[in-house]
């Protein structure tokens, strides 16, 4: 079962999903944006910049946040945490179905909170909160761009900027968890290092941080081709 404050976060997020496609979409410039010459490497390297409405990220949240894989795949750190519980956790928290809908319940909502967190972050500070992958054929590089998106985004007005948006999420990911953690887990501690979790990578309390997520998206076509090549069924055709 998941739990009350859990459930209350979900409904008010999906509350929230449901009402802001429906406001006005105001009409969009292009920004033609050239990268510094003094920038070795380029973060984030050339690019054309559409700037986004706030009706137009709120469209972007809710379909990013509510889609039903993102709605599933808590899911997989459910299963994994109570597989491997953590010591001294709770025996409601790591045996059972209620231990299972109670980490579901955990994963969801740190997911709900990274994703709002960013969301108004970034339409608060103008922050850009797309991924552009690198124009560089080279794998080195692609992979230093990729991870220092994580750090260094793009504003509206096309420039360089520092991804408060990004630590804004990984910080509402961690700390969402106290209003409902098991006690010696709710703590400002175990906070931080759930905030960590979300921006650096995976780890069985999270899910795919920002970091991992833009180095799939930087990859993403030849992890497609991959994919076809493979005769994947959930992978598209060209």
């Amino acid at each position: 079962m998941i739990a009350p404050n859990q459930l209350a976060l979900v409904r008010i997020a999906a509350l929230f999903a449901v009402t802001l496609p429906s406001l006005p979409v105001v009409a969009q410039t292009t920004i033609v944006v050239t990268p510094d010459r003094d920038s070795i490497p380029r973060v984030p390297g050339p690019l054309t910049v559409e700037p986004l409405s706030f009706s137009r990220r709120a469209q972007m949240y809710a379909k990013d946040s509510f889609n039903p894989v993102s709605l599933l795949v808590p899911a997989l750190p459910a299963a994994i945490l109570l597989a491997d519980p953590p010591h001294r956790y709770p025996r409601e928290w790591r045996q059972g179905a209620e231990a299972f809908g109670r980490n579901f319940g955990d994963s969801l909502a740190t997911e709900l909170a990274a994703d709002s967190g960013k969301f108004l972050t970034a339409a608060i500070t103008r922050e850009d909160p797309r991924y552009y992958p690198d124009l560089s054929r080279n794998i080195a590089h692609r992979t230093w761009h990729a991870i220092a998106f994580t750090l260094v985004d793009r504003n509206d007005r096309g420039k360089n900027a520092l991804a408060i948006s990004n630590l804004a999420g990984a910080a509402s990911a961690g700390f969402v968890g106290r209003l409902y953690l098991p006690r010696g887990f709710n703590d400002t501690v175990h906070a931080g290092q759930r905030s960590g979790g979300t921006l650096g990578g995976y780890t069985p309390t999270l899910l795919v941080g920002y970091a991992t997520q833009n180095l799939l998206d930087e990859y993403a076509p030849e992890l497609k081709k991959l994919g076809r090549k493979l005769h994947l069924p959930f992978v598209p055709r060209k």
